[in-house]
């Protein structure tokens, strides 16, 4: 071993030959920690650049550090306008500038700040934007904070016009007469407009939250709590009426399925119910009157050809009305006495072109072969234009008045021909006691005169009071005569009154002289 002084440069030639490979190790080392850092620098450089949010890195004076692209693109600034400027002063407007320090003094204070707000561009337009500040650490032990924006004014306005359309839906649900009610699947009380506190007479803060059978305890296991489950459980659109016997009342439920649960539209229609069940019973009311007076009622819309009849009339016409449908041609054809077919049409065909009511008897057949009459009135609807487009009116079966009418005629005109036999009756036998009057009267009134002459002779020959007893007697004689004159004058003459005055009275008795 070559020794110099007290070094053996064998060692030392060892040593170097050792530690140079560790060096060349370090450095490659060293130089890889250094690329590696400066990739992941440049990493970050190039995320930092292409964040979709607008971001600004800041000191704690709020300095502008740097900003990314999307920072110029949502507020205008370029790197060079933005770096070394207060970013308050650039993006922060004048109403926001107290809410933008508080946020500033969190993150100094080391906590995130996570916020809404409202920002302002370079040219002065305003963007609503999310902000996050977030507390970093720089190289060499600095503070510093960076804040990112993203730009929500789609958000906000469409935020903005789905309040307004609530608002809206809000105003004209709680301005419409019908019930509205929102339920959730557990059915408790989601929504209610003011038309459902009205009608269930409980303050609003009473029944949000609370469940369908709480309020309503009373209709478990009735059709409506059938109808809920059935719409809430099989996701069905449900549409019934509903008679709430609590409050005596009629509703017309229909029942939506909804993300949250079930949406219910009730409407009142107890009026309605009310009315309807008097229709009916106005319609039954008429439907009786029509049968015992023989009156059916028809409807014919000129448009569609569409002839109805009422019940009435299918029982005047003898046909089943489930087997038989009105047309007008074949009313004229099936049932019109042939030999008034043609008037039939003339008169309906007068009408629609005239648009004038009419009024006309015809005969009918029934399919049992049977032979009525029926009275037939009619009237028109036009439109706007006058052009007629619907016929009404009613058809009344006058069989039995006609045939009653018919029976009257015939025995007017034997009354009348009795009544001319009479009248020859009477003609000869006042032929005979005018002859009776002229003989007996005559007589009598002869032998009046005889007396009257002797009385006159006697007076005249002899004015003794002898002859006086004489004279009476001859004056009581005249007065027994002509009482008697006087007795048959009075029979003859209630002979000759005819015995219509004591039948009938005066007045029939010159009405019935007036028609001889």
């Amino acid at each position: 071993m070559v020794m110099v002084g007290s070094y053996d440069y064998r060692l030392v030639a060892l040593s170097v030959l050792i530690s140079v490979p560790v060096m060349l190790l370090f450095v490659v080392l060293f130089m890889s920690s250094v690329n590696r850092v400066k990739r992941q620098r440049a990493l970050l450089n190039e995320l930092f650049e292409q964040a979709p949010e607008a971001v600004a890195l800041m000191s704690v004076g709020n300095r502008v550090i740097r900003i990314n692209r999307e920072f110029t693109k949502v507020f205008g600034y370029a790197p060079r306008e933005a770096v070394g400027r207060i970013l308050d002063d650039l993006i922060v407007p004048d109403e926001s500038r107290d809410e933008a320090q508080i946020y500033a003094k969190t993150v100094t204070h080391g906590r995130r700040v996570d916020a809404e707000g409202v920002r302002r561009r370079k040219d002065g337009s305003r963007l609503y934007v999310s902000i996050v500040g977030v507390p970093v650490s720089l190289p060499g032990g600095h503070s510093a904070v960076y804040a990112i924006y993203r730009d929500i004014t789609e958000r906000k306005r469409a935020e903005e016009a789905l309040r307004q359309a609530q608002a809206r839906i809000e105003s004209v649900l709680s301005s419409v007469a019908d019930v509205h009610i929102l339920f959730d699947r557990d059915w408790r009380y989601l929504y209610i407009n003011e038309a459902a506190v009205q009608s269930m007479g409980r303050p609003r803060e009473q029944i949000i939250g609370r469940t369908l059978w709480e309020i309503f305890p009373d209709i478990v296991g009735t059709e409506v709590d059938r109808q809920y489950h059935r719409a809430m459980d099989e996701r069905l659109f449900v549409n019934f009426d509903f008679h709430y016997l609590t409050t005596d009342t009629w509703w017309e439920n229909r029942f939506y399925p909804a993300p949250e649960g079930l949406s219910v539209f009730a409407t009142d229609i107890t009026e309605r119910k009310r009315a309807e069940e008097k229709l009916r019973q106005s319609e039954s009311q008429l439907a009786e009157a029509q049968r015992l007076a023989h009156i059916g009622s028809w409807n014919w819309d000129l448009q569609s050809n569409v002839l109805s009849w009422s019940d009435e009339l299918y029982r005047i016409f003898g046909v089943d009305p489930h087997a038989f449908n009105p047309a007008y041609e074949e009313f004229v054809t099936e049932f019109v006495h042939p030999q008034d077919r043609a008037l039939v049409r003339d008169i309906i065909e007068s009408s629609i072109k005239a648009r004038e009511p009419f009024s006309f008897y015809n005969r009918i057949f029934r399919p049992d072969g049977e032979e009525r009459v029926i009275h037939a009135r009619g009237d028109i609807v036009s439109d706007e234009h006058g052009k007629p487009i619907r016929m009404f009116g009613t058809a009344q079966d006058v069989t039995e008045r006609k045939r009653a009418e018919e029976k009257l005629r015939e025995t007017t005109e034997q009354l009348r021909a009795l009544s001319a036999s009479l009248q020859s009756v009477r003609e000869e036998e006042g032929t005979r006691i005018a002859r009776e009057i002229h003989d007996e009267l005559g007589s009598a009134l002869a032998g009046l005169r005889w007396e009257l002459e002797s009385l006159d002779k006697a007076v005249s020959e002899s004015g003794e009071a002898s002859q006086l007893g004489a004279l009476r007697e001859k004056i009581e004689t005249m007065i027994a005569l002509t009482d008697t004159t006087v007795a048959a004058v009075r029979r003859i003459s209630s002979e000759l009154r005819p015995s219509i005055l004591d039948d009938l009275g005066l007045a029939e008795a010159i009405e019935w002289q007036a028609q001889q």
